[in-house]
């Protein structure tokens, strides 16, 4: 690893990378809002008119399954603010920033160096091509905890401002290791195409197809039957901190169903086959990157 260049990376990412820890931060607080909005007083109102039961059938029943995959299938209890809090961690907007982090940061590792015309000037130092590839892990073995923690002093900061009751702050550490195994995950899969390319705009938009693909087949593989077992096949489908946090359930399903899946179903632990594809990523990009010819720059 190259102190010079693990130094200048850091340098370059410092504000992105307060701006995108702060929006996870303050997205966990607002989430507490939220929660003790419907749970001490939008749900206790309504049940006054009808029965809980009755109130979830006309929220999910039909077209509202779609809102119900939104808040994370059944295993979410509205009534129950340390179930509605866990939403925060599968909200699209939280999702869609760990994206724009792993396919901002992973395409312009390599590829943009090489689309600018810096990568030469960078290997004219006394410094390999390993060891950029190595520093650039560094950083994202860095930064990537960073931003799970942020999530978790949000939700810590919102749990105590706002005075939420029966939430246990320690399972959240385990949703936080999902975080940073997924955008690992994301990170590492993009590096690899990163190393094969020369052009920044080529690896982020193949990077935002793959990653739209795999986001839109888990969704809609809750919704459609033919869809589901193709499901295992995305890197968010295990991403599960919901049921890391409610049930203390550190695996998945290969089926595709939920937990309470038949017996003799197959079962892996979500976060180590996405650090696994993490380190196949990120080793795919060691190997291409120290073995290709580097074009020069235009």
């Amino acid at each position: 690893m190259s102190w010079m260049l693990f130094r200048k990376v850091l340098r370059d990412i410092r504000w992105p990378l307060f701006f995108v820890a702060l929006l996870l931060a303050l997205s966990q607080i607002v989430r507490a809002k939220i929660t003790d909005r419907i749970t001490n007083e939008l749900i206790p109102e309504l049940t006054k008119y009808i029965g809980f039961d009755k109130l979830i059938d006309i929220l999910f029943k039909g077209t509202g399954k779609l809102l119900e995959t939104l808040l994370g299938g059944d295993l979410i209890k509205l009534d129950r603010a340390e179930h509605m809090q866990t939403i925060g961690f599968v909200d699209p907007g939280v999702l869609i920033l760990f994206c724009i982090w792993a396919l901002g940061r992973a395409s312009s590792a390599l590829a943009g160096e090489i689309d600018r015309g810096t990568m030469e000037l960078l290997l004219a130092q006394p410094l390999s091509r390993s060891k950029v590839v190595l520093t650039h892990l560094a950083v994202d073995l860095i930064t990537v905890p960073l931003l799970g923690l942020a999530m978790f002093a949000g939700v810590a900061a919102g749990v105590h401002f706002i005075g939420l009751s029966g939430i246990e702050l320690l399972p959240y550490l385990g949703a936080v290791a999902n975080v940073v195994a997924l955008v690992l995950a994301l990170s590492g899969m993009v590096l690899a195409i990163s190393a094969t390319g020369r052009s920044r705009s080529r690896v982020l938009s193949t990077g935002i197809g793959i990653v739209l693909v795999m986001f839109l087949l888990t969704f809609f593989g809750q919704l459609w039957e033919p869809l589901r077992p193709f499901r295992p096949f995305s890197l968010f489908f295990y991403y599960q901190p919901q049921r890391i946090i409610i049930e203390n359930n550190w695996w998945v399903c290969l089926d595709a169903r939920e937990a309470s899946a038949a017996s003799g179903s197959l079962f892996v632990p979500g976060i180590a086959v996405l650090l696994a594809v993490a380190t196949t990523g990120y080793a795919t990009a060691w190997w291409v990157f120290t073995r290709r010819d580097l074009p020069a720059p235009l």
